[in-house]
């Protein structure tokens, strides 16, 4: 029998910025059983959502869209976790997300000023 795609609807009215609406777009894809999306591709999509033009010279604003995107980043992905049945292969795919997020090269964006920086979609942030 065929594993019952993930829906994700019921969370797509909370995504209201094209960077979260992108987002969902990329977990509906990847979580789903007959996905032809990678977890690799997913990362790379998802850490494009958040670079910067020159991470070098981001201003304040920079660091407030990034602020915003991880809070909302991590508040979703709480969401999609709960929505998963534990024994879904959704749950795999989105645990090798996550890893192949944490592979990506990084950069260092300074947004909350806490130390040690942490590793995230292929930033350092600290």
């Amino acid at each position: 029998m065929a594993e019952k795609a993930i829906e994700l609807e019921s969370l797509k009215d909370n995504r209201v910025l094209d960077p979260e609406q992108k987002c969902f777009n990329i977990w509906k894809m990847v979580l789903q059983p007959d996905s032809r999306m990678t977890p690799a591709e997913a990362a790379k999509q998802i850490s494009v959502l958040f670079t910067f033009q020159d991470i070098e010279h981001a201003d304040s604003s920079h660091a407030e869209s990034a602020e915003t995107f991880l809070w909302n980043f991590w508040a979703f992905l709480i969401q999609i976790v709960q929505l998963i049945p534990h024994d879904h292969s959704g749950q795999s795919q989105l645990i090798r997300t996550l890893d192949e997020l944490s592979r990506l090269p990084s950069k260092t964006i300074k947004i909350w000023g806490v130390r040690p920086c942490s590793k995230f979609l292929g930033f350092e942030v600290c």
